[in-house]
């Protein structure tokens, strides 16, 4: 997520000081602005992308489309973004937009003095939350609560049931998102930690990480299983060394037990058959 903000910081400020971009916004022609925007938010793979009067009241972007007719009006959050730049040169946040939530950043477009804001932003959707799960090992859900605390889910990773189990604990209140703070979903084995997004708009987006128990064990169970095989392996095989090698040993042992008894009984004619490697070792072998 951070690296998705250094982005958007790098090519709006880059646009910021774009001299042709500047003099289609001094014009106001907003088809030309509409096309010059697109193709800078194409650029960077980014979803939105603003041009925002300096009193936040008046808004072009790429999502909204007004005909001829309509005057481009500012989204809820727009004023709010302004404020919060204006105060600090720029701002980077978490939004919503047309029910949509994103990740914005606001800088402003200089000629040398400011003459508007540029806004640039990326949804968080399900590539996102893909994205975030293949880095974390855990599923991820971006959830988000309204004026009534209802909690609805933006994109997740879990599985249905689990996503519901989720949305329904969020809203009964039961667990309220804190960072650091982990609780287990019910009727489920994942392991859940709440951690809110910042917004000085108030937006209320939290992303969600899940780990499943069972997942989390799994190459400790493999490593345990793993152990117990290596047990078995070499427990057979010093079983069966053992067992050869006793052979080995007992066998003259005996044939020389039974050549005794037979010359006790008088049997001189047998002999003691002898192995190689034994006559070897007799003198003048």
């Amino acid at each position: 997520i951070d690296a998705r903000r250094e982005r958007l910081v790098h090519a709006a400020r880059i646009l910021s000081a774009d001299f042709p971009f500047k003099q289609v916004v001094a014009l106001d022609d907003r088809d030309t602005l509409l096309s010059a925007m697109d193709n800078h938010r194409a650029r960077i793979g980014a979803e939105l992308m603003m041009v925002v009067s300096l009193d936040g009241r008046r808004t072009v972007d790429t999502l909204q489309r007004p005909t001829a007719a309509s005057a481009p009006t500012s989204p809820v959050a727009v004023p709010k973004l302004i404020e919060v730049a204006r105060r600090a040169g720029e701002v980077s946040d978490f939004v919503l937009y047309d029910g949509q939530p994103y990740q914005v950043v606001m800088v402003p477009l200089l000629a040398p003095a400011p003459m508007a804001w540029i806004g640039m932003g990326f949804v968080l959707d399900r590539a996102l939350a893909d994205e975030l799960q293949k880095t974390t090992s855990s599923h991820v859900s971006f959830v988000h609560a309204d004026a009534w605390n209802v909690w609805n889910s933006i994109t997740s990773t879990l599985p249905p049931r689990a996503e519901r189990v989720l949305l329904d604990v969020l809203s009964r209140g039961a667990r309220g998102p804190s960072v650091g703070n982990g609780f287990d979903l019910p009727g489920t084995d994942f392991e859940t930690l709440v951690m809110p997004l910042p917004s000085s708009t108030g937006a209320r987006i939290n992303v969600a990480l899940q780990r499943s128990l069972a997942d989390a064990t799994a190459p400790y169970r493999f490593l345990q299983a793993a152990l117990l095989v290596l047990f078995a392996v070499a427990a057979t095989i010093s079983i069966v060394g053992g067992v050869w090698i006793a052979r080995g040993v007992s066998r003259p042992v005996r044939q020389l037990a039974e050549a005794a008894r037979k010359i006790e009984a008088g049997q001189y004619g047998d002999s003691v058959p002898m192995t190689d490697s034994y006559r070897a070792k007799m003198p003048g072998g």
